[in-house]
């Protein structure tokens, strides 16, 4: 191929440089004008010349000394050597990063089974809790139970008893605010109890007996029933009033030892308004007489109370009755007996 370049190269040349026809310029133009124009255009016109040449030619690489030649060996093994290097940590990284996705994935499944393992614990911690507060609470209760039953066993227990001390009378002796129906009872209190009983106090009342009825009219019942002395609720309310001056500090009492007797004579003074025959219904010719003690222990802060209802009638008059007009009646013609129903309390 290049062979065939410098022979067309060649005959190129040859015929180029027989220069070209003579020229048909303007006559009369002398040769010396001729050939330095020819001259100049060969000057401007080079190519195929070293400073133009139509082809490249091809030059031999230089031969490089063994230096070089040992230079390049190194650098080339050196590069091999890095290059080796370089695959060596990508797969070193490469293997490091699936050991650390594999040590992820355990260390997550080790927290999943941790906190399984922490949830049951918890779980049965709050079972563990749970039983412990029931437990707890039963024995507390136990505690409660055993300290109640000892209290019960241990706890004073006062009775009362009681007897009309005078007469019954219906005179304004001893009240300045008219007459009315008194009479004075002899009480006993009497400690059965363990324990000592604090703050005994005997409070009572007296009432006309009346019992339930109801109007009649031409031998037909007529409106509603009228009630009579409701015996319990009288019990509690005379109870409930000394209680409550125990609770206000306006109480008073002393203390009763374990079989000990306490005698107290207590003068009853009738509501004169209570015994006012137009405000009572059916009345039975008798009145009745409450009578409460209450007391407190060194065991608790709990009241105590022993009530009772006595009937009072005359044995002079035929029909035991006493008249609510006025009499004085002396004790040796006093019936005094335990109403039959509902006569006695004790907590």
């Amino acid at each position: 191929m290049r062979v065939i370049a410098v022979a067309l190269l060649l005959v190129w040349t040859c015929a180029y440089s027989q220069g070209p026809p003579p020229s048909s310029g303007k006559q009369g133009q002398p040769p010396e004008a001729e050939a330095t124009k020819r001259k100049g255009e060969a000057e401007r016109d080079q190519r195929g010349t070293e400073r133009a040449p139509l082809v490249i030619k091809g030059l031999p690489p230089a031969e490089k000394t063994k230096a070089e030649s040992d230079r390049e060996a190194k650098e080339r093994e050196e590069k091999a050597a890095n290059e080796r290097s370089m695959v060596t940590y990508s797969g070193t990284v490469a293997l490091f990063t699936v050991l650390l996705f594999l040590i992820a994935g355990i260390q997550a499944a080790m927290f999943a089974v941790q906190l399984s393992f922490m949830k049951r614990s918890l779980r049965e911690s709050e079972t563990a809790a749970s039983a412990a507060k029931s437990s707890a609470d039963a024995a507390v209760k136990t505690a409660d139970l055993a300290r109640d039953q000892f209290i019960t066993d241990q706890r004073p227990w006062v009775t009362l008893d009681a007897a009309p001390k005078t007469a019954l009378a219906y005179d304004s002796a001893g009240w300045a605010a008219g007459v009315r129906w008194h009479i004075t009872v002899a009480c006993r209190a009497h400690n059965i109890g363990k324990t000592p009983a604090t703050r005994v106090a005997v409070h009572g009342n007296i009432l006309p007996f009346c019992i339930s009825a109801m109007k009649m009219a031409d031998g037909k019942p007529v409106g509603p029933i009228i009630p009579g002395t409701e015996v319990k609720g009288e019990l509690e309310a005379i109870c409930a009033f000394q209680e409550h001056m125990h609770e206000v500090n306006m109480g008073f009492g002393e203390v009763v030892f374990p079989g000990e007797n306490r005698g107290v004579n207590f003068t009853l003074n009738g509501n004169p308004d209570k015994f006012d025959p137009s405000k009572l219904g059916s009345y039975s010719g008798q009145f009745i007489v409450f009578l409460c003690v209450t007391y407190g222990s060194t065991l608790s802060d709990a009241q105590y109370r022993t009530a009772k209802a006595f009937h009072l009638w005359s044995s002079k008059s035929p029909d035991k009755g006493i008249p609510l007009t006025g009499a004085t009646i002396e004790p040796a013609y006093l019936g005094f007996q335990l109403h039959p129903m509902d006569g006695c309390l004790a907590t």
